[in-house]
């Protein structure tokens, strides 16, 4: 039977892959939202447990049985959106299991809140809820006959990007992560103290990070800085972790490695790699 191994570079190929070219922001969307139809693959909502509780879940994969590498999708302070479950459909189209829960169902759910009321929401949430839910998706994808248990890949937005870093370090079964964005210098009512600067030397797996310039006027002091920070602590010689500028022509060097460079390293054909489809 055919399967598809989740190499790290695959996760960090198809990280990207499924965002340039979507609309994806840290917050409500902005403009028309790409939909991802269902054609060939498989995608429902379901109720999994959680710390004593059921907590909502969505997750998407291939049509044809066969075993498939496991990538976590981490939203945003948005919650389980449908862009956030678009991403697990594009997912499921490149080949994987994606799996996404609903972080704030014991809140109410973040559904008809406006930016105000979703901070105000998310900053209540504990580090330990968050990551058990994420653990709980997690470990709920890897009993599945179709997941390849040791294969998970973990990728955020925003709030969700910090969370995949904090996972990371947590869970030591990720592969690889790609975290997009993120309040890296966020901590937590229950771990004060505990940013993802923190807990950047637990990580040993290759860590692909996104972020994007400040727009003019705007304030952001965990953007490039903080990344290229993070970049110096966190990635061993053999990973690639980098920043990349929206909307510019060029990308930042972090550490040893340029964005051009992970490009050109994540093109070519499938057959030509020995750590895909084999």
């Amino acid at each position: 039977m055919a399967v598809n191994p989740l190499s790290r570079r695959e996760v960090l190929k198809f990280g990207a892959y499924t965002t340039v070219g979507g609309v994806l922001t840290p917050g409500i969307l902005l403009a028309q939202a790409v939909v991802t139809d269902t054609k060939g693959i498989t995608a429902r909502d379901e109720q999994i447990e959680s710390g004593g509780t059921k907590i909502p879940i969505y997750h998407a994969g291939p049509e044809k049985m066969a075993k498939y590498p496991v990538i976590v999708v981490i939203s945003g302070f948005t919650g389980n959106s449908e862009q956030n479950k678009d991403v697990c459909r594009r997912f499921a189209h490149a080949g994987y299991y994606a799996i996404a829960p609903e972080l704030y169902s014991r809140e109410g759910g973040m559904q008809g809140k406006d930016f105000q009321q979703m901070g105000a929401i998310s900053s209540k949430v504990t580090r330990a809820q968050y990551l058990g839910d994420i653990k709980a998706a997690a470990d709920y994808a890897r009993q599945q006959r179709w997941a390849r248990a040791e294969r998970i890949g973990v990728t955020g937005f925003c709030g969700g990007g910090a969370l995949t870093l904090h996972f990371t370090s947590e869970y030591p079964d990720v592969a690889a992560a790609v975290p997009w964005y993120g309040h890296v210098k966020r901590t937590y009512s229950d771990a004060p103290g505990v940013d993802a600067f923190a807990v950047a030397d637990k990580i040993k797996v290759p860590v692909l990070g996104s972020t994007a310039r400040p727009t003019p006027g705007s304030r952001s002091p965990t953007s490039r800085p903080s990344s290229r920070r993070f970049g110096r602590r966190a990635t061993p010689a053999s990973s690639s972790c980098c920043t990349r500028a929206r909307r510019t022509r060029s990308s930042p060097t972090i550490g040893r490695r340029r964005i051009a460079r992970t490009r050109r390293k994540t093109r070519g054909s499938a057959a030509s790699r020995s750590s895909i489809n084999t």
